[in-house]
Formats: C-alpha cells, sequence, structure tokens
C-alpha cells in the first residue's frame, strides 16, 4: 500500500485463549459465576475492572498460544453500508482453566456483537477488559477478558455480528482490528476457516491473494489472515485501455467522481508511466491487470497485489473534497506512478520491503519525464519528509524490523530508499544502473531477493566494489553533511574553494555556480574534503551543492564573502 502497501505493520490485533497469563485477573478475583455445569462454566468478577495495554503485550500473549481453532465465517455486505455476520467456531487443544481475549473495536455504535460458547451468551458488559490505544494511528480497542473452567476437550461457540461497514471502510485498511469485514477477532493456531461472502450483483469484492471477485465466494481451509485488505465496491463507470504490452481494466465507483477531463488525464499518467517502466526494464511484468479508484481510502493510500491478474488499488478521497478522480490525478500522480511501479517490484520480483523503496524510485523516475517541477517535488520530500525523521533508524534495519509510525516509515523505507537508488544510478551512470536494474529483475524473478542480492547484482553488471556505497547508505543513519569554506575570490572571474562533509561519505557531487549570467556545473568526488576552482566570465553570485536532487543530505543556506551557499 502506498505508503502504505506495508500491511505487515502490526496493527491487526489477534485474541488469544491460553492458560494463565501474567497479566490477566486472578481466579480469586471472580467468584459469581453464569453457568454452573461440571464440565463448563464462565466466571465473572464482582466488580468489572478496566485496565490499560499495549499491543505489544497483546502480540505476547499471541505468540504463547497453544490451542487449535477452526470454524465457518459468513460475510453477508448489505447495500445500506452494513455486514451481517456468523461465526461458528470450535476450539480444541485446551486445559482446565482458560482465560478467552476477545477483542473488538474500541469505537462506539459501529459493532454489535453476541457471543455465546457451549450456548451460554456472554455479558460483554459484565467482564474485565483492557483498552489499547495507539496515539500514532489514533486507533483504539478493547479487549474482553473471559475466565472459563472446564474438562472438556473441546468448546463450541458463536459469534453474530452486525458492522457499520460504511464507516469502518473509510479507516486505513492497516489499522484494522481482526479483519477488514469482521473488526473483531478470535484466534488461534491455524486460522484456518470456511468462508462464505455473499453481496448483491452490481458490486464486486477486492479479496487479496485472490483478486477481484464478482459472486459468492465460498472457500475451505481458508486462511483468515488474507482477508486483511479486503473490501466491497459498488460498480460504476468501467474503462479499459492498452499500452505497452499490457491491457487495463479501470473501475470507477458511483461515489469517485470522474470528469471527461481527469479520465483522460489519469489514462494519460497511467500509459506514460507503463510506458517508461517498460522501456528502462526492458520487460513487460503481466500481459492485463486492473486499477480500482477507491473512494474510501485517502489520496495517498493505495496497494498493488500479485494475484494471477494484478490488481492496483488507488485511493481517490479527500478531506477537503469529495472522492474524485481528479483529486489524484491533478494533486498526487506519485501515488499513480509508486502503485504501477509495483507491478515490477512486488508483483514480478519481490525485495520485501524494498519493494517500497524500489516502486517509490519509479515514482521519481517518472515525475522527473512528466513533470517540469519535479526538482521542486524532489526538494519538498527531502526537507519536509525525509529529513525531519532522518536519524531514527538505518535502511537495513528498516528493512528488516519495520516501522510501526507511518510517517517515519514513509520518510526511511519509501522516500530515502528511492533516494538512494536515485543516488546510485549517478554514481553508476543511467546506461550501467538501468542494465543493471533489468538483471536485479530477471535474478529475482518469483522469489523473494534481499539487500545483499541488490548489492552483488549491481556489482557484477558495473564491475566494480560497491560495498562502500552499500555500507554509507544502508548501513547507517547519517547523509552528507556539507559545507563551503576557504571561500577565494581572485579578481572577479576566478573563485575557488573546499568542500568538507562531515560526516565522510565518499561519493560524486554535482557543483553549479551561478553568476548574473550564466551557470556553471561540474561533478567532483568528495571523499571527506575536495577542493574546487572556477574561472568565470564575472563575479559569482550563488553555489549551489547537488542542485538536481541526486541524493539526500543536510540542507541549508548561508552566506559567504557576499555569495549565496545553497546546500541543496
Amino acid at each position: 500500500m502506498e505508503r502504505k502497501r506495508e500491511l505487515v505493520i502490526l496493527i491487526i490485533i489477534t485474541i488469544v485463549l491460553i492458560t494463565r497469563c501474567a497479566n490477566s485477573p486472578s481466579y480469586n478475583d471472580h467468584q459469581k459465576t453464569s453457568t454452573h455445569s461440571i464440565n463448563f462454566r464462565i466466571i465473572y468478577p464482582q466488580v468489572p475492572h478496566t485496565l490499560h495495554t499495549t499491543v505489544e503485550e497483546i502480540e505476547k500473549i499471541a505468540n504463547s498460544v497453544n490451542y487449535l481453532q477452526s470454524g465457518n465465517l459468513t460475510v453477508n455486505y448489505h447495500p445500506d453500508g452494513s455486514i451481517f455476520g456468523e461465526y461458528d467456531f470450535s476450539i480444541k487443544n485446551i486445559h482446565h482453566n482458560l482465560v478467552l481475549y476477545l477483542v473488538t473495536v474500541g469505537l462506539p455504535d459501529v459493532l454489535k456483537l453476541n457471543v455465546s460458547l457451549n450456548g451460554n451468551n456472554i455479558e460483554l458488559n459484565r467482564l474485565d477488559k483492557y483498552i489499547i490505544r495507539n496515539n500514532t494511528l489514533g486507533l483504539r480497542a478493547k479487549v474482553y477478558v473471559i475466565n472459563v473452567s472446564t474438562s472438556l476437550p473441546e468448546i463450541k461457540g458463536k459469534i453474530k455480528y452486525q458492522l457499520n461497514y460504511s464507516f469502518m471502510g473509510t479507516l486505513n485498511p492497516s489499522w484494522t482490528i481482526g479483519t477488514p469485514l469482521t473488526w473483531w477477532a478470535i484466534s488461534g493456531k491455524g486460522n484456518l476457516v470456511n468462508l462464505t461472502i455473499r453481496f448483491p450483483s452490481g458490486y464486486i469484492f477486492f479479496l487479496p491473494g485472490y483478486g477481484l471477485l464478482n459472486s459468492t465466494i465460498r472457500m475451505k481451509n481458508f486462511n483468515i489472515n488474507g482477508i486483511y485488505g479486503a473490501f466491497f465496491m459498488r460498480v460504476g463507470k468501467v474503462q479499459k485501455i492498452s499500452t505497452g504490452g499490457m491491457h487495463i481494466t479501470i473501475y470507477i465507483p458511483p461515489n469517485c467522481q470522474c470528469s471527461s477531463q481527469s479520465l483522460r488525464d489519469f489514462e494519460k499518467i497511467v500509459q506514460e508511466a507503463l510506458t517508461l517502466y517498460v522501456k528502462v526494464t526492458g520487460l513487460v511484468p503481466t500481459k492485463k491487470f486492473y486499477i480500482l479508484l477507491n473512494p474510501s481510502w485517502s489520496m495517498g493510500d493505495g496497494m498493488t497485489t500479485d494475484t494471477k491478474v494484478p490488481v492496483v488499488i488507488i485511493g481517490c478521497s479527500s478531506i477537503y473534497q469529495s472522492p474524485s478522480v481528479g483529486n489524484v490525478v491533478y494533486s498526487n500522480p506519485g501515488l499513480i506512478f509508486h502503485e504501477l511501479g509495483h507491478l515490477w517490484f512486488g508483483d514480478y520480483a519481490e525485495f520485501g520491503r524494498i519493494d517500497e523503496s524500489l516502486a517509490t524510485f519509479m515514482d521519481f523516475l517518472a515525475m522527473s519525464k512528466t513533470d517540469k517541477q519535479y526538482l521542486s517535488y524532489l526538494e519538498d520530500i527531502e526537507n519536509f519528509k525525509v529529513l525531519p525523521n532522518l536519524k531514527s533508524m538505518s535502511l537495513i534495519y528498516a528493512y528488516k524490523e519495520g516501522i510501526l509510525n507511518p510517517t517515519i516509515r514513509d520518510a526511511i523505507i519509501y522516500y530515502k530508499g528511492a533516494f538512494v537508488f536515485r543516488s546510485l544510478q549517478f554514481v553508476l551512470g543511467n546506461k550501467t544502473f538501468f542494465e543493471g536494474l533489468r538483471e536485479l529483475l530477471k535474478e529475482c524473478h518469483d522469489r523473494e531477493c534481499n539487500l545483499t542480492d541488490i548489492q552483488n547484482v549491481f556489482e557484477n553488471v558495473s564491475g566494480r566494489d560497491l560495498g562502500w556505497f552499500f555500507s554509507e547508505w544502508f548501513y547507517t543513519a547519517k547523509v552528507p553533511d556539507y559545507y563551503v569554506q576557504n571561500l577565494s575570490l581572485e579578481q572577479k572571474n576566478y573563485v575557488s574553494f573546499d568542500i568538507i562533509d562531515k560526516n565522510n561519505f565518499t561519493m560524486p557531487l554535482e557543483v553549479e555556480v551561478k553568476t548574473p549570467t550564466k551557470e556553471y556545473l561540474t561533478k567532483v568526488w568528495v571523499n571527506g574534503t575536495a577542493r574546487l576552482e572556477f574561472k568565470l566570465n564575472e563575479k559569482p553570485i550563488e553555489i549551489i551543492l547537488d542542485p538536481n536532487e541526486w541524493m539526500v543530505n543536510e540542507n541549508r543556506i548561508y552566506t559567504i564573502n557576499g555569495i549565496k551557499v545553497n546546500i541543496n
């Protein structure tokens, strides 16, 4: 998901059934029971308590489970934007004293639940519960604690629910509790269900791993995790185009406004990007794919799936305007470029989280060919997204561990990573770099490669040792920190100065010197320091380092000897 394809972020909260947990309320605190049976009873506290916990704590509990859970989940979608569903399940491999954790969305009036175990209704308002808050994502969840005493080898359960899907569908899909079709969760090892999804004609259903579906779905032994990112959409306008050896079907729902002009411009952006990507990579990743404009997602959210027929999903909503194709076309075309880039990086070849860096690099590349103001675009990303979050962590750490905070994730994995591949392009030159990119796609087709694989491919293609580049750019959180010092002016047409990098990178650097009537551009290798001399036609007025935004570096503007210095 653009800026969001990172669905592995752990906001998806599971619930767990375990034998005693250190953080669970003690059985000594529970004396009143709702059901008396030799084999089974539910124990309620005399006075329910509300405590606070974190996603991480629930994770620890989830990782310790050893029970098995399976069942039948039925989801019925209604055109009024609601879901009515039932889940009949069984839990096996259990022990005498159990604590059942039921996690639900913590927003009022969006979810109604009726839960029963072995025919006994659970009174949720009588249970102890935990509250989970994630301030970064504005997430709130409730975790109900159900204490059970049983000697049975298996427990049968049923959940009936009604969900205000039209409201929940407006939230970022990576915030989902349970699944986007439930917003509650009860789980254990296995997570396999028999799944039935029903929806009316005139709608389509997107299911990750399966693509677009347009009729009732029945699946046996379905991994419930596969529902993450799923959604319903009403079919409105359907447009078909072809370009670059690919056939594209575009679905635009009625509630995503679409003028004739905005649709033409959308098609143009898609065609320009695909033509460029085929040219630089030398391959067509798929013969056909679908594009869905999703009015429930913001114009900053997107996803590209690696299904048999790939599906590119692009958000078209805005907090300032009604959902429309024009929102993304005129305000964020980079989202389109990015998601189309995933057809190559993420679909045709896989690189884990590095997919996001490479898809964003393709976004940068497309912007450089289609937008005259692309340098301002790159400069804004550098100054307002990357640099404020620069020191958080190295790229290699972010690739391996992931980043929960979306602002930092975008800054490091998406944007800084893309800039680093742009820097590698600058180091190697276009011919060698794109030859390496083509070889990379060939080597990693239908398998997942890592950073070491990427380094090896570019070293083999270029015939150069690139350990220094990968070491300083991927394995540290630093970037070059340039200064111009020791500037000397002799007469009016001769200037010399030193470039100092306080972080001691080894990098080629473009340097531009401006006079009132002319610009002088040169490239110099800076290995900690470098000295430059220019013979000019008149006195210089400005010195610019990295004028074409080939790298992320500390930015600053100051004056030395009356000459403006712009570290760009």
